[in-house]
């Protein structure tokens, strides 16, 4: 992860188990001693289901990561949102 104060590469110096399966990493910038704290949370949504117990669907199962905002909002990963942005910077219209 990089310092978004100074974009260094930071280092973790502290990593522990968090309440309901989240990992708590504190992370400090070498750059310009910046520390700050984030929480990992693994999730997993199924997109694709089976037909029936006895006949599964044979299409992969994918898992879409979720984001969690500091001010308590949620969303789900959205890959159009950053090809929109990467549009908006660059002057393309997405693929």
């Amino acid at each position: 992860m990089f310092c978004p104060k100074c974009g260094e590469q930071a280092e973790v110096y502290d990593s522990r188990p968090a309440p309901q399966g989240t990992t708590r990493r504190r992370l400090k910038c070498p750059g310009c001693s910046r520390r700050w704290s984030t929480i990992e949370v693994v999730t997993h949504e199924i997109l694709a289901t089976g037909t029936s117990p006895t006949q599964p669907d044979k299409r992969p199962l994918h898992a879409k990561p979720i984001i969690f905002y500091p001010s308590g909002k949620v969303r789900v990963f959205d890959t159009t949102v950053i090809a929109s942005a990467l549009a908006k910077v660059f002057g393309e219209s997405p693929k």
